[in-house]
């Protein structure tokens, strides 16, 4: 019985044995074939711009690239936004989300700004710097990135700025109803809207800055507002209207 006993003993030591040191080879083998995830700002977009209360919105797409063969869990994104050498946003962003072996993604990152001395006119830079925190099956790595996007070459503001979509209307309706809906409320900062293109949620479209429309249906639909200005530049508004048949 002892000697049985001393005997799966030593075949447990043994297996043990063997599986540590088959991990560390395949934890050494892991870490040979181990590539630096690569992380780029792909665009920067201002994606509008409050000029009462002197802030604005800016889209950073970064692209991530996976070179390993095992999965790359993206943890969170930290960074900084500064207009030339002043600090004027920070990033903060926990993705929990996954990029396969050899694979790569996109993660858009919306970022409201402050920026009561108005340095977005007045600057040279802007610049977008942080990292990517990321998680493989036994070791945690940053990725670092950086971006600069200038802003007019006189100082005078960062080129043309979006327009500002903004849709006036009721949230409740009934079905057949006549509903009016407005966006002369939007603006543009340094220029004007040229066109206002609706979606009204139940497959109806309309152009102008004043419409009517009758539901036929109930539901909750969502209408988009988009304007465009002088130069080109698009921004879209969402109203959510809920349409039923008792009052």
């Amino acid at each position: 019985m002892r000697k049985q006993l001393k005997w799966t003993l030593l075949t447990a030591s043994i297996a043990l044995t063997i599986a540590l040191l088959l991990s560390g080879i395949i934890f050494t083998l892991i870490v040979l074939t181990y590539d630096e995830p690569v992380t780029s700002v792909d665009e920067l977009r201002l994606a509008s711009f409050d000029q009462d209360l002197k802030g604005f919105v800016l889209e950073i797409t970064l692209g991530i690239d996976n070179p390993n063969p095992f999965k790359l869990e993206v943890i969170r994104i930290t960074g900084e936004i500064h207009i030339d050498e002043a600090l004027v946003g920070t990033l903060y962003n926990s993705t929990g989300s996954s990029i396969d072996p050899h694979g790569s993604s996109e993660l858009v990152i919306t970022v409201h700004i402050s920026d009561q001395q108005m340095r977005l006119y007045s600057g040279k830079e802007l610049i977008v710097s942080g990292r990517t925190h990321g998680k493989y099956l036994f070791f945690e790595k940053d990725a670092p990135f950086e971006e600069t996007k200038a802003l007019s070459p006189n100082n005078g503001g960062p080129g043309n700025l979006p327009p500002i979509a903004f849709i006036e209307g009721p949230h409740t309706a009934l079905v057949l109803e006549e509903v009016q809906f407005t966006g002369s409320g939007s603006s543009d900062p340094d220029g004007q809207i040229i066109s206002y293109s609706w979606d009204l949620g139940d497959g109806s479209t309309a152009e102008g800055p004043d419409i009517t429309h009758r539901y036929s249906r109930v539901g909750v639909f969502r209408v988009e507002l988009t304007v465009e200005d002088d130069d080109g530049a698009r921004t879209i508004a969402f109203h959510e209207l809920i349409v039923g048949v008792v009052p």
